[in-house]
Protein backbone atom coordinates (compact mmCIF):
# COMPACT_ATOMS: atom_id res chain seq x y z
CA UNK A 1 0.00 0.00 0.00
CA UNK A 2 0.98 3.47 -1.20
CA UNK A 3 0.27 6.59 0.49
CA UNK A 4 1.30 10.34 -0.26
CA UNK A 5 0.50 13.38 1.43
CA UNK A 6 -0.39 17.07 1.08
CA UNK A 7 3.44 18.35 2.23
CA UNK A 8 4.50 15.55 -0.51
CA UNK A 9 5.78 12.54 1.98
CA UNK A 10 5.20 8.87 0.22
CA UNK A 11 5.31 6.21 2.18
CA UNK A 12 4.97 2.71 1.09
CA UNK A 13 3.43 -0.33 3.86
CA UNK A 14 4.12 -4.16 2.85
CA UNK A 15 4.26 -6.60 4.92
CA UNK A 16 5.18 -6.45 8.83
CA UNK A 17 8.22 -4.27 9.24
CA UNK A 18 8.05 -3.47 5.74
CA UNK A 19 8.27 0.28 5.28
CA UNK A 20 9.57 2.51 2.52
CA UNK A 21 10.12 6.60 2.92
CA UNK A 22 10.21 9.38 0.41
CA UNK A 23 9.93 12.78 0.18
CA UNK A 24 9.29 14.99 -3.08
CA UNK A 25 11.31 17.77 -4.11
CA UNK A 26 9.77 20.51 -6.05
CA UNK A 27 11.63 21.08 -9.64
CA UNK A 28 11.77 24.66 -11.05
CA UNK A 29 10.95 24.93 -14.15
CA UNK A 30 10.57 28.00 -17.08
CA UNK A 31 7.06 28.21 -16.06
CA UNK A 32 7.70 28.06 -12.33
CA UNK A 33 10.57 29.85 -11.79
CA UNK A 34 10.26 28.79 -7.60
CA UNK A 35 9.27 25.95 -6.25
CA UNK A 36 5.60 25.33 -5.74
CA UNK A 37 3.10 22.98 -4.70
CA UNK A 38 4.40 19.02 -3.70
CA UNK A 39 1.20 17.60 -2.78
CA UNK A 40 0.97 14.09 -3.71
CA UNK A 41 -2.21 13.58 -6.24
CA UNK A 42 -1.30 10.14 -7.93
CA UNK A 43 0.23 6.94 -7.08
CA UNK A 44 0.90 4.22 -9.55
CA UNK A 45 2.90 1.16 -8.94
CA UNK A 46 4.88 -0.19 -12.20
CA UNK A 47 4.04 -4.03 -12.26
CA UNK A 48 6.57 -6.42 -11.89
CA UNK A 49 9.17 -4.58 -10.98
CA UNK A 50 8.64 -2.74 -7.96
CA UNK A 51 8.61 1.00 -8.41
CA UNK A 52 6.66 3.50 -7.94
CA UNK A 53 5.50 6.56 -9.74
CA UNK A 54 4.20 9.70 -8.65
CA UNK A 55 2.01 13.09 -9.85
CA UNK A 56 2.09 16.00 -7.01
CA UNK A 57 -0.70 18.81 -8.22
CA UNK A 58 1.89 21.09 -10.06
CA UNK A 59 2.21 17.93 -12.77
CA UNK A 60 5.55 16.84 -11.49
CA UNK A 61 6.08 12.88 -11.91
CA UNK A 62 8.39 11.37 -10.45
CA UNK A 63 9.89 7.95 -10.68
CA UNK A 64 10.54 5.72 -7.24
CA UNK A 65 12.89 3.06 -6.10
CA UNK A 66 13.20 1.36 -3.21
CA UNK A 67 16.72 1.25 -1.40
CA UNK A 68 17.08 0.01 2.12
CA UNK A 69 14.15 2.21 4.01
CA UNK A 70 14.00 4.55 1.74
CA UNK A 71 12.30 5.95 -1.90
CA UNK A 72 14.90 6.90 -4.10
CA UNK A 73 13.87 9.60 -6.54
CA UNK A 74 14.84 7.51 -9.79
CA UNK A 75 13.56 10.44 -12.78
CA UNK A 76 11.70 13.08 -12.17
CA UNK A 77 10.06 15.48 -15.01
CA UNK A 78 7.81 18.20 -14.83
CA UNK A 79 4.40 18.17 -17.02
CA UNK A 80 4.50 21.55 -18.51
CA UNK A 81 2.93 20.50 -21.74
CA UNK A 82 -0.46 19.07 -20.33
CA UNK A 83 -3.20 21.85 -18.22
CA UNK A 84 -3.82 19.02 -15.49
CA UNK A 85 -2.96 15.18 -15.20
CA UNK A 86 -6.09 13.46 -14.14
CA UNK A 87 -4.80 10.10 -14.06
CA UNK A 88 -2.29 7.46 -14.81
CA UNK A 89 -2.05 3.76 -16.03
CA UNK A 90 0.91 1.71 -16.36
CA UNK A 91 0.50 -0.97 -18.70
CA UNK A 92 1.02 -4.48 -17.80
CA UNK A 93 2.97 -5.59 -20.70
CA UNK A 94 5.29 -2.90 -21.50
CA UNK A 95 7.25 -0.04 -20.15
CA UNK A 96 4.43 2.46 -21.32
CA UNK A 97 2.48 4.60 -19.14
CA UNK A 98 -1.12 6.51 -20.28
CA UNK A 99 -1.36 9.72 -18.80
CA UNK A 100 -5.39 11.33 -18.87
CA UNK A 101 -5.69 15.27 -18.88
CA UNK A 102 -8.33 17.44 -17.63
CA UNK A 103 -8.31 18.04 -21.76
CA UNK A 104 -9.91 14.76 -22.29
CA UNK A 105 -6.63 13.62 -24.38
CA UNK A 106 -4.67 10.36 -23.54
CA UNK A 107 -1.11 10.52 -23.80
CA UNK A 108 1.22 7.63 -24.37
CA UNK A 109 4.67 7.97 -22.00
CA UNK A 110 8.13 5.58 -22.34
CA UNK A 111 9.27 4.85 -18.66
CA UNK A 112 12.70 3.73 -20.33
CA UNK A 113 13.67 7.31 -21.83
CA UNK A 114 10.90 9.26 -19.40
CA UNK A 115 9.43 10.97 -22.72
CA UNK A 116 6.22 11.33 -24.08
CA UNK A 117 5.32 9.26 -27.29
CA UNK A 118 3.53 10.67 -30.31
CA UNK A 119 0.80 8.32 -30.43
CA UNK A 120 -1.88 10.29 -28.90
CA UNK A 121 -5.81 9.70 -28.35
CA UNK A 122 -7.08 12.99 -28.91
CA UNK A 123 -10.70 13.60 -27.19
CA UNK A 124 -11.66 15.08 -30.48
CA UNK A 125 -11.10 11.81 -32.79
CA UNK A 126 -12.51 9.81 -30.05
CA UNK A 127 -15.38 12.75 -30.19
CA UNK A 128 -15.95 11.74 -33.80
CA UNK A 129 -16.38 8.31 -33.88
CA UNK A 130 -19.01 8.18 -30.75
CA UNK A 131 -22.64 7.60 -32.05
CA UNK A 132 -24.73 11.12 -33.21
CA UNK A 133 -27.12 10.09 -30.02
CA UNK A 134 -24.16 11.36 -27.98
CA UNK A 135 -23.69 14.91 -28.62
CA UNK A 136 -21.50 16.16 -24.96
CA UNK A 137 -17.99 17.16 -24.83
CA UNK A 138 -16.36 13.92 -22.95
CA UNK A 139 -14.87 15.94 -20.23
CA UNK A 140 -11.66 15.01 -18.22
CA UNK A 141 -10.45 11.45 -18.30
CA UNK A 142 -11.04 9.68 -14.85
CA UNK A 143 -9.54 6.73 -15.24
CA UNK A 144 -7.70 4.34 -17.86
CA UNK A 145 -7.65 0.85 -16.98
CA UNK A 146 -6.02 -1.91 -19.73
CA UNK A 147 -8.18 -5.12 -20.41
CA UNK A 148 -5.40 -7.67 -19.31
CA UNK A 149 -6.76 -10.50 -21.50
CA UNK A 150 -6.31 -8.20 -24.52
CA UNK A 151 -3.43 -5.51 -23.41
CA UNK A 152 -3.77 -3.83 -26.78
CA UNK A 153 -7.45 -2.72 -25.54
CA UNK A 154 -7.77 0.22 -22.69
CA UNK A 155 -11.23 1.47 -21.36
CA UNK A 156 -11.26 4.91 -21.20
CA UNK A 157 -13.72 6.60 -18.28
CA UNK A 158 -14.54 10.28 -19.05
CA UNK A 159 -16.06 12.47 -16.43
CA UNK A 160 -19.24 13.12 -18.01
CA UNK A 161 -20.58 9.65 -18.21
CA UNK A 162 -19.17 8.14 -21.03
CA UNK A 163 -16.39 5.21 -21.50
CA UNK A 164 -15.00 3.95 -24.26
CA UNK A 165 -13.34 0.73 -24.94
CA UNK A 166 -10.02 2.06 -27.28
CA UNK A 167 -7.75 -0.32 -29.51
CA UNK A 168 -4.64 0.91 -29.42
CA UNK A 169 -3.27 -1.30 -32.49
CA UNK A 170 -6.31 -0.17 -34.34
CA UNK A 171 -6.11 3.55 -33.52
CA UNK A 172 -10.27 3.31 -32.96
CA UNK A 173 -12.99 3.19 -30.46
CA UNK A 174 -14.05 -0.59 -30.46
CA UNK A 175 -17.39 0.47 -28.00
CA UNK A 176 -18.40 3.66 -26.49
CA UNK A 177 -20.53 3.14 -23.20
CA UNK A 178 -23.17 6.01 -22.05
Amino acid sequence: MAIGTTVGVIKIFGQPGVEFYGQTTPIITSTQPSPSDVSVQILEFIPGNGRLLSLTSNNQLTLWEPTGTFLVAIKTLALEKFKKVSTLCCSFIKDLLWIGTEGGNVYQFDLKTFQIKESTIFHDAVYEQLPTSYKLNPGAIESIKQIPNQPHLVLIAYNRGLAVLYDLEENKVVRSYV
